[in-house]
């Protein structure tokens, strides 16, 4: 306060203005500080709108210093704009956007110049009235369009700050009309209502101010629970997903299991099928029934390998797949195919033709079982869908580096194709192109879906390319170790494979076997391939006669059933090894179960070999002359 020219009492109204920069900038910089890690948008415009407000009250308190644009439009324009800035903050505070108003901005740029054209045209009697006339419109705009979005929103502090921009907007409506009457002045004395009017502006901004940090706070809070609800609620989720993990874990053993029973069940039959068939086989018989056995072999074999993709499938799901890395001939696995398919290929008058790369190093370190499983479902494949015209296997150098070779594999055939709608779908599990009962090709839709998952696990994948009527090309890539040590010997062909009538046999015949096995099929079987091969034998039914036999009478080798009533194979087998007398027996273990778990026990029960039911009289023999034959004996 001060006295006036006029002797009376004046106020000094540019007083306020260093408060209101004070004030903001008290308020942006603990706002910028409180939440400068958190990307909140909303926050951001408040701030900008303080220091905005800062600058423009700088400005009017020395505007006597500065030109007009500056000191006047400029320095209003920042002071209105800033409030805008502050509803933009609200509305993104209550909706989480935010729209863009352009209307209110060129209302703010027509206020600032505005000015302009009143100290252009000396009109300063009413400046008083102008800025209160647009103020207050901008206020009261505010003010509806928050009350507005109030009806949605539910922060108490938002509703508090809504009336204090309808409080603000009153304010400088009332400045006008005082300014009319007391004649507020940009130049010269100001007056109480001057004063008064600007004190109360001052202090809604304050309280503004106060609202909105409450408003944020709170919102804070209620984030803060929020989150402290979901956190709650993922414990519950996390307890839950691990009940339902035990009950996955339990199931997947379950399915592991039923499947294993499945397997025996269905193996065991089928050993008795294809062993009595294949040994009629070696029978002379006519023609017409020799072509009767024949389809009855091939079918067995076929729901073998039905029967074997499905337990394949069930291993690679429950991730108890593993890719055992061994050296390797590569020509040996095209060999291994030939064999394979060649008189299926023949039958239908399909050209069968492989090639490998000159430029291709001899030995490799791969999985050699499992890339031949893939060659022959791909190979297996082309044939079934192939009628006429040929098919074609090569493997092609990509690139060599030091140790390591880049190739690919690929089967290409002649046959019906693949349309490119199928194409999408024919890696998922039990899929058929043809599902109905007219199909022409049989299968249960797994040997592709188990190529992919076998090459995924090798750091590869299954590339399929096909044309209707034309013919299927599928390819996949490897990058696999050169074996530069040169100490193979093919693991495909660990023992040669004597011929039951080549003299070479001599070296086991009459040898004394004894063969524990409670099935009387399969030990009529397993009878009658021994006899063929010229082995005496003597059969027990169960494991406690097995170890009253081999102390009675000495033998050259036990086959023995893994499962058997009494005492199984593994317990006998345990036994045998602590008696001295027999403990350096050779035992070979027959069980229609052929999972590396169980062929894992075998061994580990002191068994020297394991054969999986149903085996041919062939697989046998190379067993038996593995270990019976004297180069293998000290």
């Amino acid at each position: 306060m001060y006295i006036g020219n006029n002797g009376q009492l004046m106020f000094a109204t540019e007083s306020l203005f260093p408060v209101l920069f004070a004030i903001h900038l008290m308020v942006g910089l603990l706002l910028f500080i409180l939440f400068r890690k958190n990307k909140n948008l909303s926050v951001k415009y408040w701030v900008t709108a303080c220091f905005l407000f800062c600058t423009g009250s700088f400005l009017i308190a020395t505007r006597n210093y500065l030109p007009a644009f500056i000191g006047y439009s400029l320095a209003n324009f920042l002071l209105i704009y800033s409030h805008y800035l502050c509803y933009r903050s609200i509305e993104y505070f209550n909706k989480g956007t935010y729209s863009n108003n352009t209307g209110i901005q060129l209302f703010c740029i027509a206020y600032a110049l505005g000015y302009l054209l009143i100290l252009n045209y000396q009109f300063t009697d009413f400046i008083g009235a102008y800025a209160g006339l647009f103020n207050f419109i901008l206020q009261f705009w505010i003010f509806f369009k928050i009350y507005k979005m109030n009806s949605v929103a539910s922060n108490p502090f938002s509703r508090a700050l809504a009336y204090c921009y309808l409080a603000t907007s009153l304010i400088w409506f009332t400045r006008m009309f005082l300014s009319s009457i007391y004649h507020f002045q940009m130049y010269g004395d100001h007056t109480f209502a001057d004063w008064l009017t600007l004190s109360l502006i001052t202090l809604c901004i304050l309280l503004k101010h106060f609202m909105y940090g409450a408003m944020q706070l709170t919102q804070s809070n209620t984030d803060l629970e929020r989150i402290s609800e979901l956190l709650a609620e993922r414990e519950k989720l996390i307890t839950l997903l691990e009940v339902e993990k035990i009950k996955a874990d339990q199931a997947n053993t379950a399915k592991s299991q039923f499947l294993a029973n499945v397997s025996h069940e269905i193996r065991t039959p089928l050993h008795g099928l294809i062993g009595l068939v294949s040994i009629i086989l070696k029978s002379p018989m006519s023609n017409d029934i020799r072509k009767s056995l024949d389809k009855v072999f091939f079918t067995s074999k076929a729901l073998l390998l039905i029967l074997n993709d499905i337990l394949d499938f069930s291993k690679i799901s429950s991730e108890k797949f593993q890719v055992v890395n061994e050296p390797f001939l590569l020509k040996n696995l095209f060999e291994d195919s030939f064999e394979l398919f060649s008189n299926s290929a023949t039958e239908k008058n399909i050209k069968l033709q492989f090639h490998i790369d000159k430029n291709m190093p001899q030995e490799l370190i791969g999985d050699f079982y499992k890339l031949r499983q893939v060659i022959m479902n791909l190979l297996g494949n082309a044939i079934k869908f192939t009628n006429q015209g040929s098919i074609q296997v090569s493997a092609e150098v990509d690139r060599i580096e030091k140790d390591w070779v880049n190739l690919t594999i690929r089967i290409i055939d002649t046959g019906i194709g693949i349309s490119e709608e199928n194409l999408k779908s024919i890696y998922e599990p039990f899929h058929q192109i043809d599902n109905s009962n007219t199909r022409q090709y049989d299968g249960v839709g797994l040997g592709l879906p188990i190529c992919q998952n076998i090459l995924s696990h090798m750091d590869s994948h299954l590339n399929m390319r096909s044309q209707m009527n034309v013919g299927t090309e599928a390819s996949f890539q490897l990058r696999l170790e050169i074996n530069l040590n040169h100490s193979l010997s093919s693991p495909s062909k660990t023992t040669p494979l004597p011929d039951v009538n080549n003299p070479t046999l001599t070296a086991i015949a009459n040898k004394k076997i004894l063969v524990a096995e409670d099935n009387s099929i399969n030990l009529d079987v397993i009878g009658r391939y021994l006899d063929y091969l010229n082995i005496r034998f003597t059969s027990v039914t169960n494991g406690q006669q097995c170890l009253e036999e081999l102390q009675k009478n000495p033998y050259d080798l036990l086959l023995i059933d893994i499962q058997m009533p009494i005492l199984d194979g593994i317990q006998a087998t345990r036994k045998i090894r602590l008696l001295d007398a027999i403990k350096d027996l050779p035992i070979i273990g027959l069980s229609a179960g052929v999972s590396d778990k169980e062929q894992e026990i075998c061994l580990q029960s002191g068994m020297n070999d394991f054969l999986g039911k149903p085996f041919e009289m062939e697989d046998l023999a190379q067993k038996l002359f593995k270990h019976l034959s004297p180069q293998d004996k000290p």
